[in-house]
C-alpha cells in the first residue's frame, strides 16, 4: 500500500497529512472553491464527526493517531455497520455519510495524486438503496426549490421551456401525465379569475387557480411558444419539442432526464441537493409547503386530486428533518461558543478537533 503520511508540527501538535486536508477541506474547499451551502458543509462535518467518534470507540484510535491509512474499504464498511447498528441510522443517512467521505478523499487527490488509492479503494463500497419509504416523500426545501427554479440557462429557447416547465409543476401540483397533456385551452377565464382545468386519474377533472403572478408567466410562455394561436381555444400541446418545422409531444424519458440533468449540477455543487430529481417531487413539494402553511388536508387533498384524504394524511406526519435542522443549528453554535473561548489548556486531541473543524 502507498504510505500516505506527511506530518508536520504546529504549536506542539503534530499534524498529519489527514488533518492537514481536512483543515483545507472545511476551511477552503468546500466554502470557498466548490461554494458549498451552510447546510451541505454542517452535514459533511456531522459526517467526520462521527467518523472520528467511530474510530475512537470501535477501533481504538484517536484523532491525534488517525491518518490517511485508516481510510480503507474495510475501515469504512465497518463504519456503515456501526451507523446502522449502534446509531440505528437510516439507509438514507448512510448513504449521505458515505458521499461526504468520497467527496472528501476525492479532493485530496487534487493536490496529492497518491492518494487516489484510498479514493478508489472507497469508491468500490456500494450502499445498499434506501428502502421505499412513503413517508419519506423527497419534498424540497425551499432553498432547494429556488436552485432548481434558477438552473436551467433562460438565454436559450430550451431553458426558458424548462424554467416554465418547473414552475408550473410546482405551483398546480400536476402529475407528470397531467402537465404533458395540458393545452393552452385548459387556462379558463371564470369570473375575471383564470384557472387551470386538469384532466386527472379516473378520466376527473379538477379546478385549479392561477395566481396572478404565475399567469404573467403563463402568458409569456404561450407569446413564445404559442405566437400563432388564441389561448382560449388553442387545443395544441402546450409542452412540445421542435423538430424542424415538425413538433412532437414531450415525454416523461425528456422530462425526467431534464430534471436529473439539472439536479446532478446542482448535487455537485450542493451536496444535500437530491442527485436524482424526478417530478413527482415537485408535487410532493407544494403539498408540504401548504401542509406547513395551515391549509387543510380537505383542500389539498382536492388541490391534488386525491380521491381518498388518507392518501393526503401522509402530509401531517412529524417532520423530522426540520428538528435535525434544529439540532444541527444548535451543536453549531455550542461549537461556535467554545472556538471562541481560545484553545488554551486544552488537550492535543481536542485542539486537533478545532484545527479540523470537527
Amino acid at each position: 500500500m502507498i504510505i500516505c503520511m506527511g506530518m508536520m508540527t504546529m504549536n506542539k501538535v503534530d499534524y498529519s497529512l489527514l488533518h492537514i486536508k481536512l483543515h483545507e477541506f472545511f476551511n477552503n474547499y468546500l466554502p470557498l472553491k466548490r461554494q458549498a451551502s451552510k447546510a451541505t458543509i454542517a452535514t459533511i462535518r456531522e459526517t467526520f464527526r462521527s467518523l472520528r467518534e467511530f474510530f475512537s470507540k470501535v477501533k481504538k484510535v484517536e484523532l491525534v493517531n488517525l491518518t490517511m491509512e485508516h481510510f480503507t474499504q474495510s475501515n469504512i464498511a465497518d463504519y456503515l455497520v456501526w451507523l446502522r447498528e449502534e446509531r440505528h441510522n437510516a439507509d438514507s443517512t448512510c448513504a449521505v455519510r458515505l458521499t461526504g467521505i468520497k467527496t472528501f478523499l476525492k479532493f485530496t487527490t487534487i493536490d496529492n495524486p497518491e492518494l487516489i488509492c484510498f479514493y478508489k479503494d472507497v469508491s468500490e463500497i456500494r450502499q445498499r438503496q434506501p428502502k421505499q419509504d412513503f413517508n419519506k416523500l423527497g419534498a424540497l426545501t425551499v432553498e432547494q426549490l429556488k436552485l432548481l427554479i434558477d438552473a436551467p440557462d433562460i438565454k436559450t429557447s430550451k431553458g426558458r421551456r424548462d424554467k416554465f416547465f418547473i414552475i408550473l409543476a410546482y405551483e398546480t401540483g400536476a402529475r407528470i401525465h397531467e402537465l404533458l397533456k395540458m393545452k393552452p385551452a385548459d387556462f379558463i377565464d371564470s369570473n375575471g379569475k383564470i384557472v387551470l382545468r386538469i384532466f386527472g386519474k379516473g378520466s376527473k377533472f379538477r379546478n385549479v387557480p392561477v395566481s396572478d403572478k404565475l399567469w404573467k408567466k403563463v402568458s409569456k410562455y404561450l407569446a413564445e411558444f404559442h405566437p400563432n394561436c388564441i389561448a382560449s381555444t388553442c387545443n395544441d400541446l402546450l409542452f412540445y419539442i421542435e423538430h424542424g418545422d415538425h413538433k412532437t409531444a414531450l415525454n416523461q424519458t425528456t422530462v425526467n432526464k431534464m430534471l436529473q440533468r439539472y439536479s446532478a449540477q446542482l448535487h455537485a455543487k450542493h451536496l444535500d441537493f437530491p442527485e436524482k430529481l424526478h417530478c413527482h417531487q415537485l408535487r410532493h413539494t407544494i403539498a408540504t409547503v401548504m401542509y406547513k402553511n395551515g391549509i387543510p388536508i380537505s383542500i389539498i387533498r382536492d388541490f391534488l386530486g386525491h380521491s381518498s384524504i388518507d392518501t393526503t394524511m401522509i402530509y401531517a406526519k412529524s417532520d423530522t428533518e426540520d428538528i435535525a435542522k434544529a439540532i444541527t443549528k444548535a451543536a453549531e453554535r455550542t461549537s461556535n461558543l467554545a472556538k471562541s473561548n481560545g484553545n488554551k489548556g486544552l488537550s492535543e486531541e481536542e485542539k486537533l478537533k478545532q484545527f479540523c473543524s470537527l
